[in-house]
């Protein structure tokens, strides 16, 4: 009876231990997960412990973090002890304890570093307006100051640009153009595809198209490897950007030109009908092919059916000349 009380009291100490040790762990988790919560969408910097297939713990003294293969830079190597800076993407908890979920891809990531390297970005003074990157290869960022006597691409490029090589030395050399922003898309694009030279656009604002005309020579150029400066302008500017040579636009234009038919000559297009589409710029076959239904629905006396089988139409002759051609 004895050894059954002292087996019973044994039992009873060791799951009274169990449990306050589960307890203080637990109220550990939440200390760790109440004060990285508050972090999350901010810089933190810490040292890499070790590696879970591939993805880098990494100590950040109170919690650990953990930097998933996709939020790591390509072709970027860690080794044990590297300090390493990283943006706190999201912390979540779970049955192991908190999660800190680390990223050096997102542009939040550039974004705070330019911050920290640019006391007029930290200030508001220079506002970073769009950021456009392919990690470890290059980044486009659009800036602006309200304020006309501060030049924000040179604050961010600082003196023989030192701040902005601090930010490309921490991106493994990533490198990053700085375009002044502009809220006319024309200008806008001509600078985020710096440094090609851009002779002409043609935008089309209801698609949120442009056509843009560059130097023979500087084509290659503006279109970058495998297209890269073309792709990260569009996405800098929200426009789908389509860069051809100005040799290309000429040919193009003259062709366009030898193949352009009066809409007049359109089956079902009579006088009156002609008259109102010339007046709503729509003078040729091709371009009413190119014409959307809503935008021929305005014009006094077309209605749907009129509409789609007038376009049906245009759209088949213009196919049917290129052809010809």
């Amino acid at each position: 009876y004895m050894d059954y009380e002292a087996e019973f009291g044994r039992n009873a100490i060791a799951s009274a231990k169990q449990i306050l040790i589960q307890r203080i762990r637990d109220a550990e988790h939440q200390r760790i997960y109440e004060e990285f919560i508050g972090k999350v969408g901010t810089l933190v910097s810490g040292v890499v412990q070790h590696f879970d297939k591939g993805t880098v713990m990494v100590n950040l003294g109170r919690g650990e973090g953990r930097l998933p293969v996709k939020e790591q830079i390509p072709r970027e190597k860690f080794r044990q002890g590297d300090r390493i800076r990283a943006y706190i993407q999201d912390v979540q908890m779970d049955a192991r304890g908190p999660q800190i979920t680390l990223s050096r891809v997102s542009n939040e990531f550039l974004k705070a570093l330019f911050a920290m390297e640019v006391p007029e970005i930290y200030e508001k003074i220079i506002e970073i307006r769009a950021i456009a990157r392919e990690p470890g290869e290059r980044a486009k960022i659009a800036v602006y100051s309200s304020d006309d006597r501060i030049d924000p691409v040179g604050a961010c490029v600082g003196i023989k640009g030192v701040r902005v090589q601090s930010i490309v030395r921490e991106l493994n050399n990533e490198r990053i153009d700085i375009v002044p922003y502009s809220t006319n898309p024309e200008v806008f694009v001509t600078r985020a595809l710096a440094p090609a030279k851009v002779v002409h656009i043609d935008s089309y604002s209801s698609e949120q198209k442009m056509t843009v005309v560059v130097d023979d020579e500087k084509l290659s150029l503006a279109i970058g490897r495998a297209g890269q400066n073309a792709r990260l302008a569009s996405k800098l500017t929200g426009w789908k950007v389509n860069i051809t040579s100005e040799t290309d636009y000429n040919d193009a234009r003259r062709r366009d030109a030898e193949l352009l038919v009066p809409v007049g000559q359109l089956e079902g297009v009579g006088g009156k009908l002609r008259d109102r589409l010339i007046e709503s710029d729509i003078s040729s076959v091709q371009s009413l092919a190119q014409t959307s239904i809503e935008t021929l629905l305005k014009i006094e006396g077309i209605g749907q059916k009129t509409a789609e089988t007038l376009i049906e139409r245009a759209k088949e002759m213009a196919a049917q000349l290129e052809v010809e051609y």
